[in-house]
């Protein structure tokens, strides 16, 4: 075998195994008689159903969290149930004096199909390291990947997910629940039984590490995660209760490095603080103006507008009702606030309103292309979807019409491709629809109809990996980029066609199944369901 020959036999095996590799990874979840299980993509059972809820693997450490519904037992009738929980109608059970209710417990499953850990606890989260919180009667706990229980269940409430830099996770202690009754108030830190709380009074909040144990004491009435730059937001009230709430940055020592009487939103890319103001004024007025300090807790910008980034240094702000563009960060106002609307920016350009007309302007504010649309859309390359009269079509950076404003409704391009429609009506299923490519050349001439559900919005017909689903006379089938039709239409309905991976869900009869691209069925149609 020759060198090029043998290396362009390698890329081919590399080639084939990363497909396979890819179809490998494909796991669907499916319900057969009130049972969800795990399938392949070549039919083979993962885990048989079993389970009367699953829900995805979760990367990179491939747990599934699966539950069952077990049956809790009174000697009464219960008054009051927890929220929140998978509740069927309290039922007698006819054999003595109890009355039971039914509700989800949860367990864990690994890729491979083994049961890690039996259904027991009232809810799981699964972490990204691999570690799971787990409830159980309203307190969490820790699991690592073994199931093996690192802190039992004492937590009054946790943040579902460690650090991924730090390895912290923020969780609560201390909370009294509060129940009142004839006048009386009792103060408990459990649940009375399964009876709701009239209501609780906040703990504090710690940091622990995957140990279990406290990095940083409970001392914060809310804490936040960590953001890569190992800052974490806290909140720490004063005498007067929550109006009074202190704002503070902390380090993964637990040391304030700032302290605030504004309330710290977020932190955004240039890494600055987004706030609102502070905490009283803001829960009496109910308003958002927002503003911007550093992490020593200078203010860049005064809370005076409602702002949002708009690029990488400008943000759009509201005044008075009108929007204008700003600099935060040396306080220069771009444009004046004059338009009704502004849209996001796109190679350049940007969608702005006023007047009542939509026209795109540049970084400075002014019109390139001068109001004239009725709406706008962003520059996707090239073209921006536009429309006048109540008709769509799409322009260039010139502002000149590249595809004429002639259909009743127009999505994005996709794959060199734009789906558009005629005769649409948003209360009829009657419009047809073909398709454009980015000159205007009607690639398939519209043809097939269109299908709204229920709440009017029309069904996803893009195409994806060279073909896109198409409904006729009922049916679903799929065309390629040419409008020939290479699976006739025969589904009552498809989800999740081709998009991230060479495999369908289609439903017949009611009873779902997976095709792939030549139509062939994989998994037969003999679900309930299929996800």
């Amino acid at each position: 075998m020759t060198p090029k020959r043998f290396i362009l036999f390698v890329f081919l095996l590399a080639g084939i195994a990363a497909w396979a590799q890819q179809d490998d990874d494909v796991i669907f979840r499916v319900e057969l008689n009130g049972k969800w299980g795990y399938i392949k993509y070549n039919g083979e059972y993962l885990i048989e159903p079993q389970f009367d809820a699953v829900e995805n693997f979760k990367s990179p450490y491939g747990y599934a969290k699966v539950g069952n519904i077990q049956k809790v037992y009174y000697k009464r009738y219960p008054r009051n149930i927890k929220p929140g929980t998978y509740i069927i109608f309290p039922e007698y059970d006819g054999d003595g004096d109890c009355y039971y209710y039914e509700k989800m417990q949860y367990g864990l499953i690994d890729a491979k199909g083994n049961i890690v850990v039996e259904p027991q606890y009232d809810d799981i989260e699964i972490c990204s390291n691999g570690y799971a919180f787990v409830q159980k009667n309203h307190k969490w706990g820790l699991i690592d990947k073994t199931g093996k229980i690192i802190v039992k269940p004492k937590f009054n409430n946790c943040y579902y997910s460690f650090d991924d830099v730090n390895g912290l996770a923020a969780v609560e202690i201390r909370r009294k629940y509060v129940y009142e009754k004839f006048g009386i108030t009792v103060y408990l830190r459990n649940w009375y039984k399964d009876r709701k709380p009239d209501w609780y009074v906040q703990g504090r909040y710690g940091y622990i590490d995957t140990t279990g144990k406290f990095v940083i004491k409970p001392q914060f009435h809310y804490a936040d995660r960590f953001y890569p730059n190992g800052l974490a937001r806290v909140e720490k009230y004063g005498n007067c209760g929550f109006p009074c709430a202190k704002n503070c940055l902390i380090d993964t020592k637990g040391k304030v490095v700032l302290k605030t009487d504004y309330y710290i939103s977020y932190i955004n890319n240039n890494n600055n603080l987004i706030f609102i103001k502070p905490h009283k004024e803001y829960m009496l007025e109910d308003r958002e103006e927002t503003g911007i300090m550093d992490m020593t807790g200078k203010i860049i910008l005064e809370p005076r507008y409602k702002i949002s980034p708009w690029s990488y240094y400008y943000y759009i702000f509201l005044e008075n009702g009108k929007y204008g563009i700003m600099n935060p960060f040396d306080k220069t106002i771009i444009v004046e606030p004059k338009f009704d609307n502004i849209g996001y920016l796109h190679n350049g350009l940007a969608p702005a309103k006023i007047n009542g007309k939509y026209g795109y302007i540049d970084t400075t504010g002014t019109f390139v292309i001068e109001p004239q649309f009725d709406k706008a859309g962003g520059f996707q390359g090239n073209l921006a979807r536009v429309s006048v009269r109540h008709k769509y079509g799409f322009i260039d950076k010139t502002g000149m019409f590249v595809i004429e404003p002639q259909f009743d409704e127009a999505e994005l391009f996709y794959n060199g491709l734009a789906q558009v429609f005629i005769n649409d009506s948003i209360y009829w299923n009657y419009g047809k629809y073909g398709y454009v490519d980015t000159t205007g050349r009607m690639v398939i001439e519209p043809q097939f109809t269109e299908w709204r559900d229920e709440y009017g919005f029309i069904d996803d017909y893009h195409f994806l990996s060279g073909v896109a689903k198409f409904h006729q006379n009922g049916k679903y089938g799929f065309i390629d980029t040419t409008g020939k039709v290479v699976i006739e239409p025969q589904y009552d309905h498809v989800w999740e066609y081709f998009y991230k991976n060479n495999y369908a869900i289609v439903e017949i009869n009611g009873k779902y199944g997976v095709i792939d691209k030549t139509g062939k069925f994989v998994i037969e149609p003999k679900y309930d369901d299929i996800q």
